[in-house]
């Protein structure tokens, strides 16, 4: 539950960041759209500062070659003074002939000195002008040079703006994905929420239910004894018949409280003809032969129990009413030689029955 909590917090989260960042995407796009306008009307802006100053460049000739001319009517006028002043002396010589003469020459002079100083003030006019007309030139190759600079600086803002633009959509796409997986881990993680509690659950009834099979097995367990149980049991009450010999152990090993009685372990004694010289289960066997016995193949038991007692002791294997329960059941039984007339056994009980090898 922690987990899940965490993941829809984390889920909260980045889908928080990616509204933020569609929201930075469409105002990229939307800068990136006013930035390709402005670098337009920039290149526009641009181009007809260029096409000014290329139409400068006649207006400055036009200037100079307006100088040329005023320079021209100046040194015309100047002449035409000089013409005047000649004139004006030849009316002179020829006296009252020539006075008609000398007025006219007198108005043709000062003609020309009003030609020649509106000539100096056009040229300054003129020179004023071109000077203007270079400032003005200058100035303008200035703007288009920062024009042409903005121009750039508009383009590469542009392109910087379409790159943020596509990578905060690349972005949001990403992070949308990264949502959509959030969600997804989100969903499997209560569906394993959910799948651990009932697992839980399940685990405990299952837990009680083992608890409740370990305590029967216990039970089963502690009722029946082992093979090496059996063995210890053997050894031990061989021991002790061979220290206190056959009388005196006899009684011990007929003890119900006694330590050769354990469960469904207990001691017996067999003499090579199959008669029970001492049965720890049942008294009253003592004297009886193992023949004839239910489930029990008698010939054989004592066939196999005198082969290992020969060979120092060892293991049979039979099957015999268990004298408790009352059903056939296999048994294997360790052997112990106490003489060369009678063998000490004792058995623990198997769950099969002995196959007979003849089958």
């Amino acid at each position: 539950q922690s987990q899940a909590a965490s993941l829809e917090e984390a889920s909260a989260s980045i889908r928080e960041v990616s509204d933020t960042v569609t929201r930075n995407s469409e105002s990229a796009a939307s800068v990136s759209k006013m930035t390709q306008g402005l670098s337009l009307n920039a290149e526009k802006a641009s181009q007809m500062m260029s096409s000014t100053v290329e139409n400068m460049g006649p207006l400055k000739t036009t200037a100079t070659r307006m100088t040329e001319i005023i320079g021209t009517i100046d040194s015309i006028a100047f002449q035409t003074n000089i013409l005047a002043l000649n004139a004006a002396v030849e009316a002179a010589r020829a006296g009252e002939m020539g006075r008609g003469f000398a007025v006219v020459a007198a108005e043709v002079r000062n003609l020309a000195q009003r030609s020649q100083q509106a000539a100096s003030e056009v040229r300054a006019l003129i020179s004023e002008s071109s000077n203007r007309v270079n400032d003005t030139v200058q100035d303008i190759g200035n703007v288009s040079t920062i024009l042409d600079n903005l121009v750039a600086g508009v383009i590469e803002v542009n392109n910087n703006a379409a790159l943020i633009a596509e990578g905060s959509w690349r972005q949001s796409s990403s992070l949308e994905e990264v949502v959509q997986a959030v969600n997804d881990l989100d969903r499997v993680t209560n569906d394993n929420s959910s799948l651990v509690e009932r697992t839980t659950h399940r685990s405990t009834r299952l837990a009680e239910r083992s608890s409740l099979l370990t305590g029967a097995v216990e039970h089963i367990l502690l009722r029946e004894g082992t093979m090496d149980e059996a063995r210890d049991l053997a050894i031990r009450a061989a021991e002790h018949v061979k220290t206190l010999g056959f009388e005196r152990a006899f009684k011990d090993l007929h003890n119900p409280n006694g330590p050769f009685l354990d469960r469904d372990l207990y001691a017996f004694i067999l003499d090579r003809k199959g008669t029970y010289r001492m049965m720890g289960a049942n008294l009253a066997k003592v004297g009886t032969s193992v023949y004839g016995l239910p489930g029990l193949d008698g010939e054989k038991l004592i066939q196999d129990a005198w082969a290992c007692a020969e060979l120092g002791g060892g293991w049979v294997e039979y099957n015999i009413q268990n004298p408790i329960s009352g059903d056939v059941r296999g048994k294997t039984s360790f052997i112990v030689p106490l003489d060369g007339e009678m063998l000490l056994g004792c058995g623990a009980y198997r769950s099969m029955l002995q196959e007979d090898p003849q089958d």
